[in-house]
């Protein structure tokens, strides 16, 4: 169970703190999803949360924000990322306002970031499945079983998707 204290508030930067795109969590647990957590009349400031409650933060809804999600690509003890997602990762900083942060697990990580007026160039449109990148065939990954695709390094871009969020950890 992941508790509040995964999450640090101060790690925040402002851009994000200043958004009204964040919800309450039910508990102190990033599982106790409410629904309507994916209505605007639902979100809040984050300043209007208790401390003592987990958030969300919402990606979509005609925002200009692109959440890259890297599951299995950071090594916890050295914090070293594998070669070709570091790349991604360079490229997508040097064209992108971007919040960086390590994800629970410790082997993954989470970028907001604000794409701005590049948005409109942004041609990436995810409705229903994140676009994966992979440093292997699709055809491969998808005949892998489930297990080996949860374990397989990989990144997934979310991007003007009906709704996502994203469970920040500050970290």
């Amino acid at each position: 169970m992941t508790k509040n204290t995964k999450q640090n508030r101060n790690g925040l930067p402002d851009s994000i703190i200043e958004e009204k795109r964040f919800f309450e969590l039910y508990g102190s647990d990033k599982e106790d999803t409410p629904k309507g957590w994916n209505d605007p009349q639902n979100w809040k400031y984050l300043d209007d949360i208790p401390e003592s409650k987990c958030f969300g933060f919402v990606i979509g809804n005609n925002s200009n924000y692109l959440l890259v999600d890297g599951d299995h690509v950071r090594d916890p003890k050295t914090g070293r990322l594998v070669p070709w997602v570091k790349e991604i990762v360079s490229r997508v900083r040097e064209r992108a306002e971007t919040y960086y942060e390590i994800s629970v697990s410790g082997t993954g990580f989470h970028m907001v970031c604000d794409l701005g007026d590049y948005a409109d160039a942004f041609m990436m449109e995810s409705n229903t499945d994140p676009e994966k990148i992979l440093m292997m065939h699709p055809d491969d990954y998808a005949n892998l079983s489930d297990e080996e695709k949860e374990e397989t390094p990989k990144i997934e871009l979310f991007y003007h998707t009906g709704g996502r969020y994203i469970y920040l950890t500050g970290n």
